[in-house]
């Protein structure tokens, strides 16, 4: 093989890998959300994407807030993706926060786009 075909395939195969980093980089986003709870007894809290079927923190696994500080959760999810918050008193989904247990109720004002930075403290009030 000429040493010019050589280099011709090599800039084709390095072209092709900047092209795929960008388009990868594109989508990689996060968004981070700020939860207070003022509710006395413990509460759960899960992220659930309108735009995917994906959940954080994933699985069966829940967040739990037990006390009266702000806390912050960081999602990595694609930029424009569609997140909802849902809050619920553990062991009583029937007082509930955003969309609440298993992604079931609607909301407003309890989503955010992927790559919109940091949302508003969602205070969950009793």
């Amino acid at each position: 093989m000429s040493s010019s075909w050589s280099r011709f395939i090599g800039l084709i195969v390095m072209s092709f890998a900047v092209i795929g980093l960008s388009v990868g980089s594109s989508h990689a986003a996060q968004l981070t959300w700020k939860v207070k709870s003022n509710h006395p007894n413990k509460v759960s809290v899960v992220f659930y994407s309108q735009t995917y079927d994906h959940a954080w923190p994933g699985g069966s696994k829940v967040y739990v807030i037990s006390d009266y500080k702000t806390h912050t959760y960081r999602l990595n999810c694609r930029r424009g993706e569609k997140i909802c918050y849902g809050a619920w008193v553990r062991g009583n989904s029937t007082t509930y926060w955003g969309v609440g247990q298993y992604n079931q109720h609607g909301c407003r004002g309890c989503c955010y786009t992927c790559g919109g930075g940091t949302t508003k403290v969602q205070v969950l009030n009793p």
